[in-house]
């Protein structure tokens, strides 16, 4: 009786917590054999609960750091992207992208459609972004955009970019729409 018992302890010992994909045991002739199918089936209930948690970690993660309607990073994110660029370049610049007079066009148009006009211009930001420009959307109708630069011709070609972003034109159904922005930047 000691033997099948020692066994089990050890057995159980073995288990992988990394590894749960493979069966615990399936030696039918144990006298615990009862004890193992119960244990490896604890098992599989534990490796599909570790993947519905990481599941919902990574879905959560999703939430805190990026922008539920624009998949923007939020406000909260762009830190770790400015403190990328700080270690790495000398020059920055912090641009806050203001739509203006937006709030009037929620109130003339509805909610929905400024939702849709703030999608169309995040993907319009989301074409300039590179390894120098990081977009997110700070809040509201605000945008912020991080950028290294070399130098202050390179950072108005930046700046030109993204000013382009908002005054091209921009089509809603069979609606053609023109923005106006304010533009705040601090080096």
């Amino acid at each position: 009786m000691i033997r099948p018992i020692t066994q089990l302890c050890n057995d159980i010992d073995d288990v992988n917590l990394h590894d749960l994909e493979n069966s615990f045991y399936n030696n039918t002739n144990s006298i615990f054999y009862v004890i193992y199918e119960s244990i490896d089936h604890m098992i599989v209930k534990l490796n599909q609960s570790n993947k519905k948690v990481k599941m919902l970690n990574t879905e959560v993660n999703e939430h805190a750091l990026k922008d539920y309607l624009t998949k923007l990073p939020n406000r909260y994110s762009i830190k770790a992207s400015y403190n990328e660029l700080i270690k790495e370049h000398e020059n920055l610049a912090i641009v806050i992208l203001d739509l203006d007079n937006f709030k009037d066009l929620n109130d003339a148009r509805g909610h929905s459609f400024g939702d849709k006009v703030l999608v169309l211009l995040s993907k319009r930001l989301i074409e300039i972004s590179n390894d120098r420009i990081k977009v997110s959307r700070f809040g509201g109708d605000e945008f912020m955009l991080v950028i290294s630069f070399e130098d202050k011709k390179s950072l108005l070609v930046d700046i030109e970019r993204i000013e382009k972003t908002y005054q091209e034109s921009l089509n809603i159904g069979d609606e053609t729409l023109f923005l106006d922005a304010s533009i705040g930047i601090a080096l």
